[in-house]
């Protein structure tokens, strides 16, 4: 299902609803994900990442994200979100193969460890994720004034919207209401 369309309760698709329509992709394409959890499976997977509004989706081919396939993990950036290149060695020792590195970190839930097997493909990911995040922030400060200059005066309601990971909280403003 993609971003944007919904499912009915019985199941059936639904066309895209107009006033909530499908996130533009920023940028895709396959990374290097170091596994974090499992010493099983520790070292670095090829994923297919698609870098969606603030979503940072990741898939664990270029099929399944086109296909419709649920993505294997979602990262949300935030305004407090940071992105880095990693220094030191570019070297996985485990497979031989050069893996320019950088981290994502997202508080409080977590970090991310990621790479490219080129300069130019890291430093292109890179760059986006910081203009996105810079983005966050700019609309962090810009919705901090308003709200701080007119929380007495809006009516908001909090309503859960369907999404591709499910529903997620959606906050609509209605006007505003005089006291």
């Amino acid at each position: 299902m993609e971003l944007g369309e919904s499912e009915n309760i019985s199941g059936k698709m639904e066309a895209p609803d107009p006033v909530h329509k499908p996130l533009d992709v920023l940028l895709e394409g396959y990374l290097w994900k170091k596994h974090q959890k499992n010493k099983l499976w520790k070292g670095w997977h090829k994923r297919y990442f698609v870098l969606r509004d603030r979503r940072l989706l990741y898939y664990r081919s270029e099929k399944e994200s086109k296909g419709g396939g649920r993505p294997r993990g979602l990262v949300t950036l935030g305004a407090n979100s940071t992105v880095d290149f990693v220094r030191g060695d570019t070297k996985d020792n485990k497979s031989k193969r050069e893996i320019h590195k950088f981290m994502v970190l997202v508080p409080p839930t977590g970090m991310i460890s990621l790479g490219g097997l080129s300069l130019s493909e890291a430093e292109k990911w890179v760059e986006q994720l910081k203009k996105t995040i810079a983005g966050l922030k700019t609309e962090g400060s810009i919705k901090g004034e308003e709200e701080s200059s007119d929380s007495d005066d809006e009516e908001v309601i909090v309503s859960r919207a369907p999404s591709a990971m499910g529903f997620e909280p959606c906050v609509d403003k209605i006007g505003k209401k005089k006291l």
